[in-house]
């Protein structure tokens, strides 16, 4: 297995137990705050230092002339001659994303517990699970995965916005309700453009798709016309733009 792999795997054995070391820092402490800043310490530590290992081993293996991507997956199941794998797939613009998108979650992380103190403590274990689910989604080897954890993030924004102290003066989260919406569209939009894609290609596995999209879905203009629309106004959707752009207004 690649060390880079194991590095990760480790990683996400790190996040799950994060909210068990919280209760065991939270039995055996009587201080809370010091309880706070220990588990604190934990994320922040392995988060970052993990990014560092990684992004280094993967410096050192590319220097070497190791340039090209690897995929290390098992399958899932399989339906129909269509294979459902997870794992990870590891490439240069990959493994930036991840080590910027880490530092990046660990220090806002790290900011909004110790600045603000009407975050609930379960906030650590909030941004705990959304850095693991990051992880496999930025290191998705196929469209499943992709779409899956996507989904899973999607979810875990809700709840964060949801937490948050920011209401209106009647009690109301207008942020909740207006991402809500717009994640709704979004993801509905998106899951039938991933239908309509497999149905044609058979296929999640992104070499095959690109495959497909380049030597066949073009004999179906109108269908991949279709697909295509559907994909913009779901991104469209999802960032909040127009006639979406109301969806997340946070007062």
């Amino acid at each position: 297995m690649n060390n880079i792999v194991i590095m990760l795997i480790a990683q996400i054995v790190v996040l799950l137990s994060l909210p068990i070391i919280r209760r065991l820092f939270n039995f055996y402490l009587d201080d809370q705050i010091k309880s706070k800043r220990l588990t604190l310490g934990v994320f922040f530590t392995s988060n970052v230092g993990f990014s560092v290992i990684v992004l280094i081993i993967f410096l050192i293996s590319y220097f070497k002339g190791n340039t090209d991507s690897m995929v290390s997956s098992f399958l899932l199941f399989e339906s129909n001659k269509l294979f459902v794998d997870i794992g990870f797939r590891i490439s240069l613009i990959q493994v930036l994303f991840y080590f910027s998108l880490n530092v990046l979650t660990s220090i806002v992380g790290y900011n909004i517990v110790t600045n603000h103190n009407n975050w609930n403590i379960n906030f650590i274990d909030k941004i705990s699970i959304f850095t693991l689910m990051t992880i496999m989604f930025i290191f998705s080897p196929n469209l499943f995965q992709l779409i899956l954890f996507m989904l899973v993030i999607d979810v875990l924004f809700l709840d964060f916005i949801s937490s948050s102290p920011r209401k209106t003066e009647s009690g109301r989260n207008d942020s909740f309700l207006h991402g809500f919406l717009s994640i709704i569209i979004s993801n509905i939009l998106l899951l039938i453009s991933v239908a309509l894609l497999v149905r044609r290609t058979k296929s999640f596995d992104f070499h095959d798709i690109s495959n497909s999209i380049q030597y066949h879905l073009f004999i179906y203009k109108p269908y991949f016309k279709i697909l295509l629309f559907l994909v913009f106004i779901a991104i469209f959707a999802k960032i909040s733009l127009i006639p979406f752009h109301n969806g997340v207004k946070i007062k």
